[in-house]
């Protein structure tokens, strides 16, 4: 799960950490505008199984389990194609994924450590540029919040092709992370 609770994500309430597997199970999927599907929850290996040979599976939010989690990926062969992500310092990064053999694919986040994030930060690229090469990361996730942030320029996206990087931009959340380039807006301006 995603976040700390289900609410937002599911049609049930309350804390995942305090509901069983199958009080989870027995949960609703909600799709980004608040609607119930018909899709459960799944599992980890439902989900690795699900996006086999299709998709990378992002696991966003997992560092308190990275030991473990890379153990389970492995198990399952599923290090080629399910995807570590986080948001820290490159040192933490590096001690964290330095004992993991065969090392996972990871994709670091920069972007959002700028306290005020209504603030360009023009030194933000050359510190991505110095992360993605330091943890030969194979892509990184972006995130900005004006749509002239030097973090979503062709510039800064160029670059990091150079270094054999990949850029992810989150747009969810109607373009808040991506400098107003949102999901949203594309469909409803899809020539903007």
């Amino acid at each position: 799960m995603h976040d700390a609770t289900v609410d937002r994500t599911t049609n049930g309430k309350g804390a995942v950490a305090e509901l069983t597997l199958a009080q989870l199970r027995a949960l609703k999927l909600r799709y980004d505008d608040g609607r119930v599907s018909d899709e459960r929850v799944p599992t980890l290996r439902e989900a690795l199984a699900a996006v086999r040979g299709k998709a990378l599976l992002n696991l966003d939010k997992c560092f308190g389990e990275t030991a473990g989690l890379h153990a389970f990926l492995r198990a399952e062969g599923a290090l080629d194609y399910a995807l570590f992500k986080g948001r820290r310092s490159l040192a933490a990064l590096q001690r964290v994924l330095e004992p993991l053999t065969p090392r996972p694919l990871f994709m670091p986040v920069f972007g959002d450590e700028v306290a005020e994030l209504d603030k360009v930060d023009k030194a933000a690229p050359g510190r991505v540029f110095a992360a993605v090469e330091a943890l030969s990361a194979p892509m990184v996730e972006l995130i900005f919040t004006h749509p002239n942030d030097p973090m979503g320029s062709k510039e800064t996206f160029a670059a990091l092709r150079k270094r054999g990087a990949r850029v992810w931009v989150n747009t969810l959340w109607e373009g808040k992370k991506s400098g107003g380039r949102g999901d949203y807006r594309a469909v409803k301006e899809p020539q903007a």
